[in-house]
C-alpha cells in the first residue's frame, strides 16, 4: 500500500477571497445567506480551523467582549488528540479593516439571527425553524463563498482554507510555533507536509489573524 500523499501541491491566494468578502458589505444589504457565508469564511481564515470546528461553536459557550470573542468547547472533536482538551477558539477585533473584521460581522450575524434562532449552535438554518445545521450544510456555504471568489472547486474544497490561511500566515512571517498552536498541531512535520504550500498567483507580522487578514495585493 502506498503511503498517503498531500492532496494539493500549491494553494490559492487568500487575497481573492478577502477581496470578495470586502465587497459583501455593508451588512444591511446582505441576505442572510451572504452574511452567514461571510462570517463562516472570516472565522476559518482568521483561525486556521476546520469546518468541523465551526459546527461545534455554541453561543452559550461564547464570551463576547469589546476586542475579542472566545469560544469554549464542551465536546471532543474528531481531529482532537485523545485525552487533550481542545484549546478555546479566540478571534480578535481587526480595526485595520472593518469590512474584514470577524468580530464586526459576527456581532451583526448574532443580532440578525437573535429573534430567529431555535438552537444554541452558532450557525443556524437559513429557513424556518432556523435550527442547527449539519457539517455538510456549512461546507456548502463555504464552497459557495469560494466559488464566488473565483476559487476552482474542481481542485479545492472547503478544507483547502486551512492550508491557504496557514500558508499565507507563514509567508507573512508568522512563526511555525504560532501556526501550530492556532491549528492544534503537535508536530511541525504534519504542517509542513500537509498544509504548507506554495501560494498560487501570490504576489513582518507575527500575529496569525492580523497577518492573514492583512494579505492584500
Amino acid at each position: 500500500m502506498y503511503p498517503p500523499v498531500p492532496k494539493y501541491t500549491k494553494i490559492w491566494d487568500i487575497s481573492k477571497v478577502l477581496h470578495r468578502l470586502e465587497q459583501w458589505s455593508p451588512e444591511k444589504y446582505l441576505s442572510l445567506k451572504l452574511l452567514t457565508c461571510k462570517v463562516a469564511l472570516l472565522i476559518l481564515l482568521a483561525s486556521g480551523q476546520r469546518v468541523q470546528t465551526l459546527h461545534a461553536l455554541d453561543i452559550t459557550l461564547m464570551d463576547f467582549s469589546k476586542n475579542q470573542v472566545v469560544f469554549q468547547f464542551d465536546k471532543h472533536l474528531k481531529h482532537s488528540r485523545p485525552g487533550k482538551v481542545l484549546e478555546p477558539l479566540v478571534l480578535r477585533r481587526f480595526p485595520d479593516n472593518p469590512k474584514l473584521c470577524v468580530l464586526n460581522y459576527l456581532g451583526k450575524y448574532l443580532k440578525r439571527t437573535g429573534t430567529l434562532r431555535s438552537t444554541d449552535s452558532l450557525f443556524i438554518s437559513l429557513n424556518k425553524p432556523h435550527g442547527s445545521v449539519s457539517k455538510s450544510t456549512i461546507s456548502r456555504w463555504v464552497k459557495y463563498g469560494l466559488a464566488k471568489s473565483g476559487i476552482n472547486l474542481q481542485v479545492y474544497g472547503p478544507h483547502s482554507i486551512r492550508a491557504a490561511s496557514t500558508s499565507a500566515a507563514i509567508s507573512e512571517g508568522v512563526s511555525v510555533e504560532t501556526i501550530m498552536q492556532k491549528g492544534s498541531w503537535s508536530n511541525s512535520q504534519t504542517f509542513y507536509k500537509w498544509y504548507h504550500k506554495p501560494i498560487d498567483n501570490s504576489s513582518s507580522h507575527k500575529d496569525f489573524q492580523k497577518s492573514v487578514m492583512s494579505r492584500k495585493h
